[in-house]
C-alpha cells in the first residue's frame, strides 16, 4: 500500500512540474531588486561536498532550521521512485531504510525525521503509528494510534506539529463517502473528528486531488489548499469552515515546509494559468484576504523570520514582506558538463545545499554529488 501511495505522490509531483503556472488574479506584484547575485553569492562558502551513488531526487531534499541536518533521497537517474535515503548530521552521512523513510517522510525544522509505520499483522486498534528519529542521537520514538480506524497515516510538514505531536489525518481518497479528516494528539491518544473535508466538498463538489492541510501552532485552526478550487480555513473549536480564496488555477505546495508562514499571517500558494511552464508563488494575507504575488520558482520555503525563500532553476531568492522585494541571495554556478538536480535552503537562511550530476567522459559513467554551503 505504501508503494502505491509513493507512486501516487510521484505522479502528482510530475503533474505539477509539467503544468504551466502564472497568475493574473493576484494583487500587488513583487518588485524585483537589482541583480547583485555575485555580491550575495560570495557570502556563502562551501562547508562540505559529498559524493553520491546517484542524483538527488525532487522529493525529500530538506535542511533543518539551523542548517545542521540535511535529508535527501536519490535514485540512479531519470524519473522514478527513490532508491536510497540518507541524512547528513555532524559531518557524517547515515544511510536510512528506504521502506521506513519513504516518499511521505519528512524532516522537521527541529531536525527530527518523521514517518509512519503500518504493522498489518497487528490488530486494527494498534496497527498504525508515527515514528520520530533523531539522527543526532540515533534514538527513535513511536506513537501508535490506539483506535479502530484502519487508516494509513501520512505525515509531512504542515500536517504534523512535532512540538505538540499532533497530526491531521489526510484521506488520500477524498471523494469516497466514508472519507474523513481528524486531529490526533499522539502523546495522549486523543482524536478530534473534523467536518472540514465534507464542508469543502459541499462547497467545491468532487475534488480532483486531496486537500493539502496546514495546522497552526496552537492547534486552533486548520487551513486547506485545494487543487483547482481555493483556500479554506477550519476553526477546530467552533467546527466552522470558511472559504478564504476561490481560485480555479490554484495548486497546493509540496511538503518541504508548511506553507503557513511562521508568523501565521500568510498562506503561500502557487498558480498555473499560462503555458510558460512556470510556477508563480503568491501569499494570501489571512487577516485581510488580500493576495500578493511573490515571484516565479520551482519550490518555496517559509523561513523562520516570516519571509519566504523561492528556488528558481539555479537561483535561491528571498522575498521580504516588509520591502516587498524579491532578491537573489545565491546562484549555483556549474560547468557545462554538469546538471543541477535540486536546491534547498535552511529555514534560518544560513545554509544552502544543492545536488548536481557530472556527465562522464566517453565510456565513463555519470557521477553525482551534493554541496553544502553556509554564510556563518
Amino acid at each position: 500500500m505504501k508503494k502505491w501511495y509513493s507512486l501516487l505522490g510521484l505522479i502528482v509531483v510530475i503533474m505539477f512540474v509539467l503544468a504551466g503556472c502564472n497568475s493574473n488574479e493576484a494583487g500587488n506584484s513583487a518588485k524585483p531588486s537589482a541583480d547583485n547575485t555575485k555580491e550575495n553569492s560570495a557570502d556563502f562558502e562551501e562547508v562540505t561536498s559529498i559524493n553520491l551513488e546517484g542524483p538527488v531526487t525532487s522529493t525529500n531534499f530538506a535542511l533543518d532550521e539551523a542548517g545542521e541536518i540535511l535529508y535527501w533521497g536519490e535514485n540512479d537517474g531519470g524519473i522514478g521512485d527513490d532508491l536510497r535515503r540518507n541524512v547528513w548530521v555532524d559531518g557524517e552521512v547515515q544511510n536510512l531504510d528506504i521502506e521506513t523513510w519513504d516518499h511521505f517522510a519528512a524532516l522537521t525544522p527541529a531536525g527530527l525525521l518523521v514517518s509512519t509505520e503500518t504493522n498489518w499483522e497487528a490488530d486494527v486498534d494498534n496497527r498504525h503509528s508515527i515514528i520520530e528519529y533523531d539522527p543526532r542521537t540515533e534514538q527513535m520514538e513511536k506513537f501508535t494510534a490506539e483506535n479502530e480506524r484502519d487508516n494509513i497515516l501520512t505525515v509531512n510538514n504542515g500536517t504534523y506539529n512535532q512540538e505538540l505531536r499532533t497530526h491531521i489525518y489526510t484521506d488520500t481518497n477524498p471523494n469516497n463517502e466514508e472519507a474523513e479528516v481528524y486531529l490526533w494528539e499522539a502523546e495522549n491518544n486523543e482524536f478530534i473528528d473534523l467536518n472540514f473535508l465534507q464542508d469543502i466538498k459541499n462547497n467545491v463538489g468532487e475534488l480532483s486531488n486531496y486537500p493539502h492541510f496546514y495546522l497552526n501552532k496552537d492547534l486552533s485552526t486548520v487551513y486547506a489548499a485545494v487543487l483547482e478550487a481555493g483556500i479554506f480555513s477550519y476553526d477546530i473549536e467552533s467546527g466552522k469552515t470558511k472559504e478564504l480564496l476561490s481560485l480555479d488555477k490554484l495548486m497546493p505546495q509540496h511538503n518541504t515546509t508548511s506553507m503557513l508562514t511562521t508568523d501565521e499571517k500568510r498562506l503561500i500558494y502557487v498558480t498555473n494559468n499560462t503555458e510558460d511552464y512556470d510556477f508563480i508563488y503568491h501569499a494570501l494575507n489571512l487577516e485581510t484576504n488580500e493576495t500578493q504575488e511573490l515571484g516565479k520558482g520551482r519550490k518555496a520555503l517559509t523561513l523562520t523570520n516570516g519571509n519566504v525563500a523561492i528556488i528558481e532553476e539555479n537561483e535561491v531568492k528571498l522575498f521580504d514582506f516588509e520591502t516587498e522585494q524579491l532578491k537573489t541571495i545565491y546562484k549555483v554556478e556549474l560547468k557545462e558538463n554538469q546538471t543541477l538536480d535540486n536546491v534547498t535552503i535552511s529555514l534560518d537562511g544560513s545554509t544552502i545545499a544543492y545536488g548536481y550530476t557530472t556527465d562522464g567522459e566517453e565510456d565513463e559513467e555519470d557521477t553525482s554529488s551534493l554541496s553544502i554551503l553556509s554564510n556563518q
